[in-house]
């Protein structure tokens, strides 16, 4: 799931690049911090969900697929799941920072992420083994992600991290999570982890519904880039479930 998100937020990566770097060379400024500060908001919105489920019911989707002897897998699972919402933001960060020529400092970032990464791997491994390699892979990569977020936002004038969005979806990601756990601990097995989704999708969407983690700015984007597709029924009706209605001042 984890190595499906990374093959995701490089893709990411690559779409904007390009983007970015001609809207750079047009010296459209103002566009590339726009589009930076919606891509995050979006990007929270899928990953901290996806973080939930991942850790709510991987294990258990491990355990089904694999066998219960793999079931110690599923906790390795679960610690590199939290890295997913700062990996994400990191790469847009990438995206940005590459697109603006800022090559240099990406290395320089990327040879330092190595470093710690083989010297955390170094002291925990020996002790902890996979659990070891798990945590030293997730730590090195938070740091690494904390550093080059907040090195773009500081290259960027008019844009800040979107906390107030970033609560409120971590919030409803949680509730769906702790929803899917009951129902997966209680039932296990197929059933379980049927039951399980079923129980976050529905808690998540009636928190998410409560909460209006989509800016309506951005529900009208979603719905509009992916009008003509498959997924514009889908769309339309996530963001009137999730979204602000239009008498709220964006929060």
């Amino acid at each position: 799931m984890r190595d499906r998100w990374t093959t995701l937020t490089e893709s990411l990566v690559q779409t904007l690049l390009p983007a970015f770097a001609t809207l750079f060379g047009g010296g459209h400024r103002q566009r590339i911090e726009f589009g930076f500060d919606r891509a995050q908001r979006l990007v929270m919105m899928t990953a901290l969900p996806l973080t939930a489920a991942t850790v709510a019911l991987g294990p258990e989707a491990l355990a089904l697929v694999y066998g219960r002897q793999y079931s110690e897998t599923g906790q390795i699972v679960q610690i590199l799941a939290i890295g997913i919402p700062l990996l994400a933001l990191m790469n847009l960060a990438h995206a940005f920072m590459i697109g603006l020529g800022k090559v240099k400092t990406i290395l320089a970032v990327d040879g330092t992420a190595a470093v710690l990464n083989l010297s955390l791997a170094f002291l925990l491994i020996p002790a902890h083994h996979a659990l070891g390699a798990a945590l030293a892979n997730l730590i090195g990569q938070c740091l690494v992600a904390i550093i080059v977020t907040v090195y773009a936002l500081r290259a960027m004038e008019n844009v800040r991290l979107p906390v107030r969005t970033i609560v409120r979806t971590a919030a409803t990601a949680a509730a769906g999570g702790l929803a899917a756990y009951g129902a997966v601990s209680a039932l296990g097995g197929v059933a379980g982890l049927i039951a399980g989704m079923l129980a976050g999708l529905a808690v998540f969407l009636a928190v998410g519904n409560v909460l209006k983690i989509i800016r309506r700015d951005d529900a009208s984007w979603l719905i509009g880039s992916t009008a003509g597709t498959r997924v514009a029924g889908a769309t339309e009706l996530l963001c009137r479930i999730l979204a602000q209605r239009p008498t709220e001042a964006p929060r």
